[in-house]
């Protein structure tokens, strides 16, 4: 608009959309040109990683690992997901102790033990469920199309792996690879790969009770005190 013989510019109305949508454009740019337009990667690991050892046999698998992995994660998460229901609410991972496996006939049995007892139990069909593979077990395989809807396209691909390590701890490995076009133009891609040691610190069941069990064999000796 013309006033008085000097151009005034009318403001351009910007949104928090518009913002956003910039920021993640000049975001995938700085990325594009630290790392170029090649390939990508990390690797996460604890202190002196041992490799896979080959399990011949699902039993080898029975035990008492502790929960809290290095460097870090638990191994709870990876059994029960998002939360662990007990019957006094969600039982947080942080709180879990140790995860015992137990293998009995067909069936393999996770528990969640806190403060001496089982607060859940997780069953597993043998061959259905889960089953050895090169001497580990794969738990998830998964193979995709990565389209953020506008930036990348491109395939991705992610494994997950638990076994033991040649020093019979428990070992998780997760990798994943991703590559495509960014902005249909540059190509890029980034691999991935999260490696967590699970402590065992028994490689015999010991036998945890159920924590329900358990506080009514406590309860019942109350009252029985009591009288």
């Amino acid at each position: 608009m013309w006033e008085g013989g000097a151009a005034r510019l009318l403001p351009i109305p910007i949104s928090v959309e518009m913002v956003a949508m910039n920021f993640k454009i000049l975001s995938l740019i700085v990325l594009v040109v630290l790392y170029g337009c090649g390939h990508h990667s990390r690797h996460n690991e604890p202190d002196n990683n041992k490799d896979f050892y080959r399990i011949s046999d699902i039993k080898e698998l029975e035990g008492v690992y502790k929960n809290e992995g290095e460097p870090l994660g638990y191994l709870s998460s990876i059994i029960w997901g998002y939360s662990i229901r007990t019957d006094n609410g969600i039982a947080r991972h942080e709180d879990i102790e140790y995860v015992e496996v137990i293998i009995s006939d067909s069936i393999l049995v996770a528990k969640a033990i806190k403060n001496g007892c089982s607060v859940n139990e997780k069953l597993y069909k043998i061959g259905r469920d889960i089953k050895i593979s090169n001497g580990s077990i794969s738990v998830n395989t998964d193979a995709s199309l990565l389209n953020d809807g506008r930036y990348i396209v491109g395939p991705s691909y992610r494994n997950i792996t638990i076994g033991l390590d040649e020093d019979k701890n428990g070992k998780y490995r997760r990798s994943s690879y991703e590559a495509g076009l960014f902005l249909m133009v540059v190509p890029i891609s980034t691999s991935d790969i999260d490696e967590v040691r699970y402590e065992r610190v028994s490689r015999n069941p010991i036998g945890f009770p159920s924590c329900t069990n358990a506080n009514k064999s406590l309860n019942s000796t109350s009252k029985n005190g009591a009288n």
